[in-house]
């Protein structure tokens, strides 16, 4: 796989984890569990190195769905490193200071798609994860964060998404015609 096929990689596990760049650039093997199909987030990719400890100084673990489990495991065919999972093609990790400056940016203006940071991509993911079913305890979990305040402004719900919401209870003059059976 190709430097471009990694940047890829490193996009789809943050859209399916919601996970810091600092974390997924510092995601070393040995914080894969395939077994229980969990990554252990401890520790944190900065400019000054890698560290072991995460921003809130909490070791959390993300559940890897479908597409994150296959995203590592393909890389893990192709594992140019040891240590870290996302490597450039000179098997050094991916800067996570100038990730959406030299990758990001580049593949959202090829695509059309306007200018965005890599931290909107743990915003997308916590938003479509309330808007298909998730509960903001969860939510909570696994961004890691210590305060409920702060998951509140993580899920932005859409406008259609609220609209159905909506319609969830719907009373009349000729009485209750929301779906419940009382």
């Amino acid at each position: 796989m190709d430097s471009g096929g990694r940047k890829k990689q490193v996009r789809s596990v943050a859209l399916n984890t919601g996970m810091r760049i600092g974390e997924i650039t510092g995601l070393c093997w040995d914080r894969l569990n395939f077994e229980n199909d969990t990554i252990e987030v401890s520790r944190n990719l900065t400019r000054q190195g890698l560290k072991n400890v995460t921003k809130t100084y909490l070791v959390r673990y993300v559940p890897m769905n479908a597409e994150v489990k296959s995203a590592l495991m393909n890389l893990m065919k192709l594992q140019n490193s040891t240590t870290y999972v996302f490597v450039r093609s000179n098997s050094s990790p991916f800067s996570p200071d100038h990730f959406s400056k030299r990758y990001l940016l580049p593949a959202l203006e090829r695509a059309g798609i306007r200018k965005i940071t890599f931290h909107v991509l743990r915003h997308t993911y916590a938003s479509q994860f309330m808007m298909n079913g998730g509960n903001q305890y969860d939510l909570q979990k696994i961004l890691g964060h210590t305060k409920f305040e702060m998951t509140q402004k993580y899920a932005h719900l859409s406008p259609q998404h609220l609209r159905t919401a909506a319609n969830n209870v719907r009373f009349s003059a000729e009485g209750n015609k929301s779906t419940s059976p009382f």
